[in-house]
């Protein structure tokens, strides 16, 4: 008898499995905090700059139509880390619970109202949410001072995740949709004068690091170099392993 090959992963099944991995988050978290449960959860795929919207109507009282959420990049089409989509999903779940003053409500293609502004409220739902998705092991956040602050929460829901990506922080989560053994998520420390970054490179192709390296610093990049001081090329890039430090020059 032969032995059949497994089935190989698709885009579709691998949308398939991160929403339903948005469902189960939903559904752990909601009876702690109220959160309505009776709306859809869908991949976002317009060209708009969000990485996931709520769409709601918020006057007289909140009533969710929907979350989107961005499952693969817009700059290089890669799937982003299950950190990176589930840390936008709370971000949008923070959304339901929290009232917004509909006089400031955009409208986004003209049907659905997008809330921008982030209130006191929304922070204190922010923490609140994050601090048990902590003790659920849902999602970890990188450990800095008073990082469950406003401040801290601000600058972590500004990085944008179509450049730098957040590392591996949700263990449960970590291959929904992956393949095992899938040579990705490469960590680049990159040092160019006095400074110093760290870069994840999901395709692990100069193109693409490149286009990070030259985001994160502001540069156009001449050569890469790694810490032998040789050219970094194409193949040494793919067959680095776990984490390179590379050095560059403008």
């Amino acid at each position: 008898m032969v032995e059949s090959e497994p089935n190989p992963i698709t885009k579709s099944n691998i949308i398939e499995n991160v929403l339903n991995t948005c469902y189960e988050i939903r559904k752990n978290l909601a009876s702690k905090f109220k959160l309505p449960t009776n709306y859809e959860i869908e991949e976002l795929t317009d060209d708009s700059p969000y990485l996931g919207i709520c769409s709601a109507e918020w006057s007289p009282s909140i009533k969710i139509q929907k979350i989107q959420i961005r499952i693969f990049s817009k700059e290089t089409g890669s799937l982003f880390r299950m950190a990176s989509i589930i840390s936008t999903f709370i971000h949008e779940l923070v959304h339901t619970i929290t009232f917004h003053d509909s006089s400031t409500i955009e409208f986004h293609n003209k049907k659905s109202w997008i809330h921008p502004d982030h209130n006191d409220e929304f922070y204190k739902n922010y923490r609140s949410i994050l601090e048990e998705s902590e003790k659920q092991k849902i999602l970890m956040l990188p450990k800095i001072k008073d990082k469950f602050s406003k401040r801290a929460l601000q600058r972590f829901d500004s990085i944008d995740l179509n450049y730098t990506e957040l590392p591996d922080s949700c263990s449960i989560y970590r291959h929904v949709g992956q393949k095992e053994n899938n040579k990705t998520n490469l960590i680049v420390k990159v040092f160019y004068q006095n400074l110093s970054k760290i870069i994840f490179v999901e395709n692990r192709n100069l193109e693409e690091l490149e286009k990070k390296i030259e985001n994160k610093f502001k540069i156009k990049i001449k050569t890469i170099k790694n810490e032998k001081q040789n050219i970094l090329d194409e193949e040494g890039l793919i067959m680095a392993e776990k984490k390179i430090i590379l050095f560059i020059n403008k």
